[in-house]
């Protein structure tokens, strides 16, 4: 799973710096969901079991909310209890691209390339956002080091 979120990371990196921006918000929403279940399993078989036994692909085993609440708890993230708020907020601003940009009661779409200011902004949005979910996903995916929790937040350098 950890490559996968690697891949997406690339894909929407090409996609938002190309002009494709709503195409890589599709991407980056995938990828937070990949990197915070990542965050959430961690080491726990349990929990890495109820994830491979899950059999309806149309649902995650958990709900994206509660996903990001426990896979920030489970990191030891602090202020966890806010911080999953804003996070699932980052989220929910990708989905709704994802799903369509609604604007008064038209849906906007856009035939790419687009090199707008919204793009630029969205592709630092994307940036921002993979940068912290693979932040997650690292410490959930490395979660024990010589029998002791990591503690520590990596700043991972730009591709």
């Amino acid at each position: 799973m950890l490559a996968k979120v690697l891949n997406d990371l690339r894909t929407a990196s090409i996609l938002s710096s190309t002009g494709y921006s709503s195409q890589a918000a599709t991407i980056v929403s995938s990828l937070y969901e990949s990197a915070f279940m990542i965050a959430y399993i961690g080491d726990n078989d349990n929990l890495a079991n109820k994830w491979i036994e899950h059999e309806d692909a149309t649902r995650l085993v958990i709900t994206i909310k509660e996903l990001t609440k426990q896979g920030l708890k489970k990191i030891d993230a602090p202020n966890y209890e806010e911080l999953y708020l804003q996070e699932y907020n980052e989220y929910k601003q990708s989905s709704m691209i994802k799903h369509g940009t609604v604007e008064g009661d038209s849906v906007i779409a856009k035939f790419g390339p687009e090199a707008s200011e919204f793009s630029g902004r969205f592709f630092l949005y994307t940036y921002s956002l993979t940068a912290d979910c693979l932040n997650y996903s690292a410490i959930g995916f490395f979660s024990l080091k010589g029998g002791k929790r990591m503690k520590k937040v990596v700043a991972l350098a730009p591709l």
